[in-house]
């Protein structure tokens, strides 16, 4: 191995080497590594590195990190092996495990932990730490695919580091033992619907599950290019305007009540790609959607044929399929079905003309 490349904007600046010239043997590259995709592996005995210092252009007003890995150590093994980040000037930026615990620490440019999260052995883990700036208060934030961790309001301070991949974020880390597919820097903090979008396409690239939160189902997170989102929750990113709606392939979820900020009420809709009624959609949202009322509507260029138009649900892509009921054509060019409150469930969605009822006698 003898370098990693930095595809963002910081260009050579962020190019990763090996730590000496006796590291290669140590690091190798994997062209099918991490589900299936280019990832490096580490033994233990060496790390990548900067050629020297750099904030990689993050200033007080924040900025964000994912970073996608896995390692077959257990709990003992682990000790405070770094994963990723760099120390300096009593500021810590990335990862580590916790000596004696499955759970890695985060910081953001600060000697305060962002938070603690539990790491599976031998699964594929994705993992984000974002800080932000509101009203003068800097706020900073873990997450481990899509379960939440601590959020910490105190200060926090972008400083020149070396930063280091597979090791020795600090001098009494050891080096990391597994492979680490990719690391993502955004030098400005996000809203909690831009963070949800890049772990989506991490976590359907790399083949994490995505948990918490009522999960996605495999099938429909690998449609996030055919996805967006609706819903809210004041806690996780840059405020950001409250979405009722989303439109994926000619349908549209709508939320007929503003749900409170302080609730988590995000929300999943995609599609496959198919034509007309040959089309599968997948709806997924937190309990405090459900709890409001909500619509489902298709616009009649998306369906082709004649008759009235059913809705379908499965729990699964391959079905078996079960009326969810008539959809009302009630505005011209599109069709709807109403769901009352709780009446929603998370899975996949198609619909079909119905055909007259007709009896033949020869």
């Amino acid at each position: 191995m003898t370098s990693w490349a930095n595809f963002g904007t910081s260009g050579s600046m962020l190019d990763m080497a090996p730590q000496s010239d006796n590291s290669a043997p140590h690091i190798a590259y994997a062209a099918n590594g991490i589900g299936g995709q280019p990832s490096v592996s580490f033994d233990g005995e060496a790390y990548l590195q900067t050629a020297g210092s750099t904030a990689m252009s993050i200033t007080a007003n924040g900025g964000a990190c994912f970073i996608v890995f896995k390692t077959d150590m257990d709990d003992t093994e682990r000790g405070n092996r770094a994963i990723f980040g760099g120390e300096g000037s009593n500021r810590r930026l990335g990862l580590h495990f916790i000596a004696g615990s499955r759970n890695v620490r985060g910081f953001f440019f600060n000697d305060t932990a962002s938070g603690d999260m539990a790491v599976e052995a031998g699964k594929t883990q994705g993992f984000s730490l974002m800080q932000w700036t509101t009203n003068n208060a800097s706020t900073r934030y873990m997450m481990r695919d899509s379960a939440t961790g601590a959020s910490v309001a105190t200060a926090s301070t972008p400083t020149a580091l070396n930063i280091r991949i597979g090791g020795n974020m600090l001098s009494w880390t050891p080096n990391f033992v597994g492979d680490i597919a990719e690391i993502r820097v955004y030098n400005r903090p996000l809203t909690g619907r831009e963070r949800s979008e890049i772990q989506f396409e991490l976590c359907s690239r790399y083949g994490v599950n995505w948990t918490g939160h009522g999960g996605i189902d495999d099938t429909a997170l690998a449609w996030c290019a055919n996805g967006t989102q609706f819903g809210y929750w004041e806690g996780d990113g840059l405020p950001e305007a409250v979405v009722t709606t989303a439109t994926a392939g000619g349908a549209t979820l709508t939320l007929d009540q503003a749900p409170a900020a302080s609730a988590y009420t995000r929300g999943y809709l995609a599609h496959d790609g198919g034509d007309g009624t040959d089309r599968i959609w997948y709806v997924s949202a937190a309990s405090a959607a459900r709890d409001l009322p909500m619509t489902f509507s298709i616009d009649a260029n998306a369906v082709t044929g004649s008759g009235a138009l059913l809705l379908r649900y499965s729990e699964s892509y391959d079905g078996p399929w079960s009326r969810v009921g008539m959809c009302d054509k009630a505005v011209s060019g599109e069709y709807r079905f109403a769901f009352p409150v709780n009446g929603r469930k998370s899975g996949f969605y198609r619909v079909k003309k119905s055909q007259p009822f007709t009896i033949v006698v020869k």
